[in-house]
């Protein structure tokens, strides 16, 4: 990490800019990504040294886990940027790193249009639950 005034908000800055371009300025990180995005537009990350501190805080479970070997403000980091680009691959920015964590929009701000929903005989699958959601299209014969 940096030794400045900012030492947390520096690093955040500092392993952003490997992926693109990210500069500070009064309390927000402009972040534009060096590699395909979904979207051009600059990404804001508001943050705080308090905030950035509490975000990379992590267990020595939690770092033996994911990044066995390391220390631990080097695990944080890491888990933090992988939480960022996840909320930044679907959208969901703004970002504001607090004390209390990471907080982003429920929803994408992507531009995705809809898709058409036709009769078909197909089924939904919501990931990891196991539970379909029924096509539109009734069925014959019995439930299963």
């Amino acid at each position: 990490m940096t030794t400045g005034r900012h030492p947390f908000v520096d690093e955040l800055v500092y392993r952003l800019s490997l992926s693109g371009d990210a500069r500070w300025d009064d309390g927000k990180i402009t972040f534009i990504r060096a590699r395909d995005a979904a979207f051009d537009d600059p990404v804001v990350i508001e943050v705080d040294e308090a905030g950035v501190a509490a975000a990379v805080d992590v267990s020595p479970d939690t770092r033996d886990a994911l990044w066995p070997g390391t220390d631990l403000a080097e695990a944080g980091f890491n888990l933090l940027l992988v939480n960022l680009g996840e909320l930044i691959d679907t959208g969901r920015v703004p970002i504001r790193i607090t004390a209390t964590g990471i907080e982003a929009p429920e929803s994408s701000s992507l531009d995705v249009p809809d898709l058409p929903v036709e009769d078909g005989p197909f089924s939904l699958h919501a990931p990891g639950s196991g539970a379909a959601y029924p096509s539109r299209r009734k069925r014959r014969g019995r439930r299963r």
